[in-house]
């Protein structure tokens, strides 16, 4: 079977999840749960062929997420493949593509959800969140409610 070369937006947060192993806890929620989807879906990532779509302000967000995660979980468990394997994706230009991303008027949920929308709509890439409230947000939303968002579960249940 051919695996078919897809490209994504990867959600800050689907890295953020896999480098410390967990989702961050919901109200309500006594523990938080593991964050084991968004760990095989970029160890999947990093062996195929599919490639991602970042912008200038992406990339550096990817750039300063060691930092932000060691100083935010500095006490628990890091996986600490994930983050080299990512800068080393950042340098490879086959699989990683830099475009300037459409601004857009969609709020979401973080001021930086426009940038990861914004490139999603210039790509036509599968923005890949670990937020299910983006994709509900994005739905929702006349503008963007064209682009595919996809939670991590999802995107790999379809494949």
């Amino acid at each position: 079977m051919v695996n078919q070369m897809v490209d994504y937006v990867i959600d800050e947060n689907v890295i953020e999840n896999a480098v410390h192993g967990k989702k961050p806890q919901k109200n309500g929620q006594s523990i938080a749960l593991p964050a084991d989807a968004e760990n095989e879906f970029l160890y999947r990532f990093f062996r195929n062929k599919d490639r991602m779509f970042v912008n200038d302000k992406i990339r550096q967000k990817i750039y300063s997420l060691e930092k932000r995660i060691r100083i935010k979980h500095k006490s628990e468990f890091l996986d600490n493949r994930i983050i080299p394997r990512l800068l080393e994706t950042l340098q490879n230009f086959e699989k990683t593509i830099t475009i300037d991303g459409i601004q857009t008027e969609f709020s979401g949920i973080k001021n930086c959800d426009k940038e990861f929308v914004g490139v999603t709509l210039q790509s036509n890439a599968t923005l890949v969140t670990a937020d299910g409230d983006l994709k509900i947000l994005m739905i929702k939303d006349k503008l963007v409610s064209k682009c595919k968002c996809f939670t991590v579960e999802e995107v790999l249940d379809s494949s």
